[in-house]
């Protein structure tokens, strides 16, 4: 929920911000977003984007790839910013508590500063985010919300173990947050573009 769910993500995500979601083909979207980057202008992105739910109900799996700026043509007031790959994985943790991994390839479009600077403050960012997800996610439990992404945490009742939109075994995650997530509960996958 608050992840995916873009307008309860605005209230306290402000550095990613602005999703529009449009459908496309094979159960992709196209989002289309903008990233604050102060001092720098502000960044936009166009992506193919995916969701996925592990079968037995133990995770989903997010993927987002750069999509044609055809997609969402650029605007002069922005930069217009390179996702060539964000992957997440938010899954139970059987210790307790929830798992939420991200890969991320972004190009920010800052040409005057090499890629190891801004690598540098990456991992602050994450945890500012991870701090602020937490807080958000522990506000939505403490408010007793139901988030509709819970479906997503109960095993598939489906007579193929493994079919369209499904992930088998997937592999463990490697860092914590606890996170309470929302979104499309479309887990048809077929063909990806």
């Amino acid at each position: 929920h608050s992840v995916f769910n873009f307008e309860n993500r605005a209230a306290w995500d402000h550095q990613v911000c602005d999703f529009k979601t449009y459908a496309a083909p094979s159960g992709n979207e196209v989002q289309y977003y903008k990233m604050n980057a102060p001092p720098f202008s502000i960044r936009d992105f166009v992506v193919f984007h995916v969701l996925l739910r592990e079968a037995g109900g133990r995770g989903v799996f997010t993927y987002q790839r750069f999509a044609d700026n055809a997609l969402a043509p650029p605007q002069s007031k922005f930069v217009r910013g390179v996702s060539w790959v964000v992957a997440t994985m938010i899954s139970a943790d059987p210790e307790g508590g929830t798992r939420f991994t991200t890969v991320a390839v972004v190009d920010p479009k800052i040409p005057f500063m090499p890629k190891w600077v801004i690598n540098i403050f990456i991992p602050s960012e994450m945890r500012k985010f991870i701090v602020l997800l937490n807080e958000n996610s522990h506000a939505l439990k403490q408010a007793g919300i139901k988030t509709p992404c819970a479906s997503f945490f109960v095993p598939l009742q489906s007579s193929v173990p493994h079919g369209p939109g499904e992930l088998g075994n997937t592999a463990e995650a490697t860092s914590g947050a606890t996170e309470h997530r929302e979104g499309d509960p479309r887990v048809e996958v077929g063909d990806r573009a």
